[in-house]
């Protein structure tokens, strides 16, 4: 066993369990014939001092890591999920930053301003792209207080410029019923049933399409084929349809907002890694 100090108050701990479980530690705690340090070092008289955690965080941590396998470990509260992710962090203990990460994602559901703030501090970088599109779906107006100091300045204008751009794609998009250059010659139809197609494509684009990409909850821009695909377009005809979308899916107006939102998602690793 090995004592550690966490302000005044010491743990004793199983020196084999934590070198089991990080490398880090047992380069600290083993020398090279497998005996622990210099003798007294982690003893009562001679604890070894924890830095950079409190106590109770401290004494979470070891909740997890004294658990027996076989038995199920389930946090009673958030914050001792985060000792666990804080104390493995430091100590490079990736099973309990795992247990840490998955718990807090399944069971506690943290809102996406903390799930970056951590993923920012405990380098997450799987948790970014999941935040990142559900900020872009909120309105950043109903951010708390708390979220925004979560976020940052950074981070906040990074998302916000983001949602500008979409916004922009979303406007370039609505405002023109989508046609092929060559729609006028396409060899489906003649007058007056091309002039019919392109009258009942428009109709269902602005009474219909238009209010799903602007809507509360808007339908994402590469969907659109596929809802156009589905909505019922009586009178026109099969041919003219089928022109159209095949050329809206070979396209670039339906893939700006995914290229948008995958940039976005690379700057915030970029900028949570630095």
């Amino acid at each position: 066993m090995v004592v550690f100090m966490v302000n005044t108050k010491g743990f004793k701990v199983d020196a084999a369990r934590l070198a089991t479980h990080s490398d880090f530690l047992r380069g600290m705690l083993f020398d090279e014939n497998g005996l622990i340090g210099k003798p007294g070092e982690g003893t009562d008289t001679h604890p070894i001092i924890v830095q950079g955690c409190t106590e109770e965080a401290f004494a979470n941590f070891l909740l997890w890591l004294n658990h027996h396998p076989w038995a199920p470990l389930a946090a009673d509260h958030q914050q001792q999920l985060l000792d666990v992710l804080h104390v493995s962090h430091m100590w490079d203990i990736l099973p309990g930053i795992n247990f840490a990460s998955d718990q807090l994602q399944t069971r506690f559901k943290l809102g996406p301003c903390h799930l970056l703030n951590l993923a920012g501090r405990y380098g997450l970088t799987d948790w970014v792209a999941g935040a990142v599109k559900t900020l872009l779906k909120r309105q950043l107006q109903s951010l708390s207080a708390g979220e925004r100091n979560y976020l940052g300045f950074n981070l906040y204008t990074v998302i916000a410029c983001a949602k500008e751009s979409i916004s922009m794609e979303r406007q370039r998009l609505g405002n023109h019923a989508p046609f092929p250059r060559n729609f006028d010659n396409g060899p489906f139809c003649m007058d007056p049933q091309h002039a019919a197609c392109k009258r009942i494509w428009t109709e269902k684009w602005f009474l219909i399409m238009v209010r799903r990409i602007h809507a509360v909850d808007p339908l994402p821009l590469s969907d659109v084929p596929d809802a156009l695909e589905a909505m019922d377009h009586k009178g026109m005809n099969l041919g003219c349809k089928g022109f159209i979308l095949a050329w809206l899916r070979a396209s670039d107006h339906i893939r700006r907002e995914e290229k948008i939102i995958e940039e976005t998602i690379s700057d915030v690793i970029d900028l949570l890694s630095n």
